[in-house]
């Protein structure tokens, strides 16, 4: 029973992250509904959530009913929380999902705004801030989305103590610019003026434009081009401490990519890049590994032909020693890393190339 306390105590002392990421991701249905599957998303979900690091991510055509629900939230009882708003069918739909090893789950806040379309979730993201996020999937007929932005705009009207997103993100099926689209051209007029009717009355920006105002990217590939659908909105003060505003392909079985940025909290101080440690994928290195045997071995016969020698040269060759370690173990880092790395960047700036070519 002791034991059981402490285990409760030492779960309740959880503490938050300064800083989390909240992403957004159209996975178009469950895949395989048997959770043991390779083509069941929902196992490459709770996967890419913990390498990623997302702390709160949207997942837009969940295809969640409260069957489905019950069986993940059983298999994924410690990493994720699930909150979701099911369609009339099993098909559409919206959930967030809550890392529980980054974000405190025991108090959190949903409020279903339209069904199977937007969420609100709201938690107690670090000490005693919160962090109250939107999710949505929207309608794609013209008129359809139009109606659902009029709809929450309705809904934060009547219900005033209704605590407003500081972030809202998901798949919009509508862009405001023709920047968004290649080939690029305009979305109705009616879609476009409610949404922007909602962001003028939840005071929210699109991050990802604000911080790459000319430049080309998109997040969902169809037949006859590519489109930016996928948005996370924010407001001025999550803006002013937000970073790494991403479009990323995570994977998963989807023609729609990642959108993400990283939120800090208002008041963090500052920090450094830490400790420097040796990556874990040259500890295997048997090279690597030689290098710093031999050196080790030479450090030890210098030390032991000094006719005399006191404290403070034993620890100040002992320091060159560790010196000259990492800076090898550096160079080999370098040499490992450098031939993927280009190859993604050659990818990448080939892709932007593209994309940003006026021709």
């Amino acid at each position: 029973m002791v034991a059981g306390r402490r285990r409760a105590q030492k779960k309740n002392l959880k503490s938050t992250r300064a800083a989390v990421k909240v992403a957004a991701l159209n996975i178009k249905g469950h895949g395989n509904l048997n959770l043991s599957h390779a083509d069941n998303k929902w196992a490459a979900l709770n996967s890419m959530i913990k390498a990623e690091k997302v702390g709160i991510l949207i997942v837009g055509e969940a295809h969640m009913n409260a069957e489905r629900h019950e069986a993940l939230a059983k298999r994924y009882e410690r990493s994720m929380e699930i909150l979701y708003s099911a369609a009339s069918s099993n098909a559409a739909g919206i959930a967030i999902v809550l890392n529980k090893h980054l974000i405190k789950t025991e108090s959190v806040k949903s409020v279903e705004i339209k069904k199977g379309r937007a969420i609100l979730v709201t938690v107690n993201w670090h000490g005693t801030e919160k962090l109250s996020v939107l999710g949505v999937y929207a309608d794609n007929p013209p008129l359809d989305n139009a109606n659902l932005w009029s709809s929450i705009e309705e809904y934060f009207e009547e219900n005033p103590t209704t605590r407003m997103p500081d972030i809202m993100a998901g798949d919009l099926n509508v862009v405001e610019s023709a920047l968004d689209r290649l080939p690029p051209r305009k979305d109705d007029d009616k879609p476009v003026q409610a949404l922007d009717s909602l962001m003028m009355r939840l005071g929210l920006t699109d991050g990802w434009r604000n911080e790459n105002p000319e430049k080309l990217a998109f997040t969902h590939d169809h037949a006859h081009g590519k489109s930016r659908l996928d948005r996370i909105y924010a407001t001025r003060e999550v803006m002013e401490c937000s970073t790494e505003w991403r479009i990323t392909n995570t994977g998963i079985k989807t023609d729609h990519s990642m959108v993400s940025v990283k939120v800090a909290k208002r008041s963090s101080p500052k920090t450094g890049p830490g400790r420097w440690r040796m990556p874990a994928f040259l500890l295997s290195n048997s090279e690597l590994k030689a290098k710093i045997k031999q050196m080790g071995r030479s450090t030890l016969d210098m030390m032991k032909h000094q006719t005399e020698i006191t404290p403070n040269e034993i620890q100040t060759d002992f320091r060159n020693f560790k010196e000259a370690v990492v800076k090898e173990t550096k160079r080999w880092e370098r040499i490992v890393t450098s031939k993927d790395a280009e190859e993604i960047r050659a990818l990448e700036k080939g892709m932007e190339d593209i994309l940003n070519d006026p021709a």
